[in-house]
Order: structure tokens, then C-alpha cells, then sequence
């Protein structure tokens, strides 16, 4: 019984540490800003075989908005900030 009562409050401050809970936070972002960054990429190939000057345009505004290869890359910061850069930078804010 004492060992069980242990185990739980243990569980229990296990969830409701808050340095573990923001590890967790900043590991989700990361992970997220990977899966937006193969999104980019899967974008740039949409558009390399892209015949329609149209549908071309638009796919090249969405991919603007998520990044660039200057962003994408963390070579320099341009005056615009994308979706990916934002959430990189706020995960690398984030200190558990």
C-alpha cells in the first residue's frame, strides 16, 4: 500500500513538474518545425514540375510564408520572419 501511495505521488509530480512539462513543450516545436521544414521541401518540388504559371505563383506565396532557404538554412534573417523561423527561434527561447 505505502509503495503504491509512493509511486503515485511520484507519477503525480512527474506530471506537473513544470521544467519537465516545458522539455516537453520545446521537444513538440522542435518536432514541428521539422515536419513544416519537409513540407517546404515537399513544396519546393511541387513547384519544380509545375507547368501553370498560376497555380506556380500561389504555391510559390505559400511557400514564402513558411520559410525561405535563407530561413530554412539559418544563414541570415531577413526583415520578414516565416512560420518556420518563428517557431525556431521561440524553441530556442523556450529553457526547461
Amino acid at each position: 500500500m505505502m509503495e503504491t501511495k509512493k509511486l503515485i505521488k511520484e507519477k503525480l509530480n512527474e506530471e506537473f513538474n513544470p521544467h519537465k512539462r516545458l522539455s516537453m513543450v520545446k521537444a513538440v516545436m522542435q518536432k514541428c518545425a521539422n515536419h513544416l521544414f519537409d513540407a517546404y521541401r515537399e513544396l519546393d518540388m511541387a513547384i519544380q514540375y509545375c507547368d501553370d504559371p498560376i497555380v506556380r505563383a500561389k504555391l510559390e506565396a505559400v511557400r514564402g510564408l513558411l520559410g525561405n532557404d535563407i530561413h530554412t538554412a539559418g544563414y541570415m534573417e531577413s526583415e520578414t520572419p516565416s512560420v518556420i523561423t518563428n517557431l525556431q527561434t521561440l524553441a530556442n527561447e523556450v529553457k526547461p
